[in-house]
């Protein structure tokens, strides 16, 4: 495969990905065309272990991390969704989760966010890629170099410990 075909086909890709971390276009171009030249510099080291979007993804959230540290750069997912709730409300409720709703209809988005902000690892990020990236559960499977199947768990169970915090806060109300 060519440099040409692999930009084609992955570029879009690791946009969507960094975009969403950064919430930044400009930024996400810069990255995207910086892992390029980075895997062009670096593909005698791709040892065909990973696929290559995923190996590609990593080099691409490396030059995030590096922008970040020179930049001092401290966004991140929980301060997006403080800055975008009704973003958040309108992607949640495409998925027509019957609790979410209810909270949806409740006006409640200041409980979700805070559930979110202390929602731990994988489980944040895989529930921030799904609903906000709209990324399948293969791609965000090839992101942590698990299957779909681990994807699909890890969403499930983050959106049941949301739905476990909800019902303890309406609870004690």
């Amino acid at each position: 495969m060519e440099l040409g075909d692999l930009y084609e086909e992955y570029a879009i890709m690791i946009y969507r990905f960094i975009y969403l971390k950064c919430r930044d276009k400009n930024l996400a171009e810069d990255i995207v065309q910086t892992t390029f030249l980075k895997a062009i510099m670096q593909i005698d080291s791709f040892k065909g272990e990973s696929k290559i979007s995923t190996w590609l993804c990593q080099i691409a959230q490396n030059e995030y991390l590096n922008y970040c540290r020179k930049h001092n750069r401290q966004e991140s997912y929980d301060e997006y969704v403080e800055k975008n709730t009704e973003l958040f409300l309108q992607k949640t409720k495409s998925f027509h989760d019957t609790v979410l709703e209810k909270i949806i209809l409740n006006e409640q988005a200041d409980v979700i966010r805070k559930i979110l902000h202390i929602l731990e690892e994988p489980y944040k990020e895989v529930f921030m890629l799904r609903v906000y990236g709209e990324y399948s559960f293969g791609e965000i499977g090839e992101l942590f170099q698990k299957n779909d199947t681990w994807a699909r768990v890890t969403y499930y169970r983050a959106k049941t410990k949301i739905i476990e915090k909800l019902k303890e806060k309406e609870e004690s109300l």
